[in-house]
């Protein structure tokens, strides 16, 4: 049993003793503490308000692995038919993902990365869905307005990696590595749908992310930690984020060359 879930059970049963308690002294009832306690009004209550926080805390579970507003759309039928959206996709993966797996072996390598995704969490600050989780690899998306609002999409990549830069003790203390993502990102029009007959997920299709998964995959080619479409970067206005002109590359399945650009928070003087 996690941590969380014996937190929650000693909150929920401190909070029906306090109940009792407030109840009893109130109503001053002419039998003993034990006996209003156990009364069929009293037992009925205690099992009315189990049940509920049981049926909250299954409900917030559900969401949580849907995502943020999902679950009402799911159920609200929004994803049934296929649907277009302009959105900006992040892919975040970590570097040296095979060296940190063979140095620590599998059980240790997947409690790092549960530490590291756990530190994912700062990135709804900048209004970012985590879509999927793909082994050592997490997918961002946003909507195109927020994610361009205040550069969200591409202050998150730094956000979650000063977080982690925080803990740089603990990592090495524990894993004896300090974890470094890298990571791509596009914009354009995708299609959104939920599928699945017996495990749902809503899904989303289209090149835009295909192109995203691609151009982070460049980062290590490039020796670039966060490279951005040159469709994303001509869409972000204002912005204090320095990129840095890359060449035109070729990527799989794409006709055209794609033009990328490397971001930095600095002004970047070269190699």
């Amino acid at each position: 049993m996690g941590k969380l879930s014996l937190i929650r059970i000693v909150f929920v049963m401190a909070f029906l003793a306090a109940l009792f308690v407030f109840g009893y002294f109130v109503t001053q009832p002419d039998v003993s503490f034990l006996q209003f306690v156990f009364e069929p009004g009293s037992f009925a209550m205690f099992v009315y308000i189990v049940a509920v926080d049981f049926f909250m805390l299954c409900l917030r579970q559900v969401n949580l692995f849907l995502g943020k507003d999902n679950l009402t759309k799911l159920i609200r039928g929004d994803f049934y038919t296929p649907r277009e959206e302009e959105r900006i996709f992040m892919f975040l993966d970590l570097q040296g993902s095979t060296t940190h797996a063979e140095n620590l072996g599998h059980i240790t390598y997947s409690k790092l990365i549960q530490d590291c995704f756990n530190e994912l969490g700062v990135v709804i600050e900048n209004e970012a869905d985590i879509y999927q989780y793909v082994g050592d690899e997490a997918i961002l998306t946003w909507k195109l307005r927020e994610g361009l609002r205040n550069q969200n999409c591409i202050q998150a990549y730094y956000n979650f990696k000063s977080k982690l830069q925080k803990k740089e003790k603990y990592y090495m203390d524990t894993y004896g590595c300090m974890p470094h993502f890298k990571a791509g990102l596009n914009s354009g029009i995708v299609t959104v749908t939920e599928i699945g007959k017996y495990k749902k997920e809503i899904a989303y299709h289209g090149d835009t992310i295909n192109v995203a998964a691609r151009i982070q995959a460049k980062c290590n080619v490039l020796n670039r930690e966060l490279l951005v479409s040159e469709n994303l970067v001509n869409q972000l206005k204002d912005t204090p984020i320095n990129f840095e002109k890359m060449e035109s590359i070729e990527l799989k399945g794409k006709e055209q060359k794609v033009l990328i650009h490397a971001a930095h928070l600095e002004p970047h003087l070269g190699n």
